[in-house]
């Protein structure tokens, strides 16, 4: 009984793999190849102009902040030369503000946390306790 039911199956996977050999066309199938390759590149192509954009958008910002941090030496310099030792004070925290913004590497767990408890409690955890 099962013979027949293999012979069956067997017979039918034949026809189907039959019908479909009869309608693959192989210019249709390399057309179909490339448009898929077009499709893909295309998206490639976008997602470099993104990040063209990103790394533009960040160098900018990272020529703003060495700015502000010359500006704030600048202030810093001149408040001391006045003899304003508490505007000068914040003046050199605001540098060094600007520049740990940009120098700093950001640690992977700095980035959103995943939402699983140990994610959470390591991501609270003071720099110096971090996991290696």
């Amino acid at each position: 009984m099962s013979s027949i039911f293999e012979r069956i199956t067997t017979l039918t996977k034949a026809a189907i793999h039959e019908g479909l050999n009869k309608l693959e066309d192989p210019v249709l199938l390399t057309g179909q190849y490339l448009r898929d390759l077009d499709d893909k590149i295309s998206s490639a192509e976008s997602k470099q102009r993104e990040l063209k954009v990103t790394a533009s958008v960040l160098e900018r910002r990272k020529a703003e902040y060495l700015v502000q941090a010359d500006s704030s030496e600048a202030a810093a310099v001149q408040a001391m030369s006045e003899g304003n030792e508490p505007a000068a004070r914040a003046a050199v925290t605001a540098k060094l503000r600007y520049l740990e913004v940009f120098r700093r590497p950001k640690p992977f767990w700095t980035k959103p946390c995943r939402p699983w408890p140990l994610w959470r409690l390591i991501c609270r955890m003071p720099k110096q306790s971090m996991p290696v």
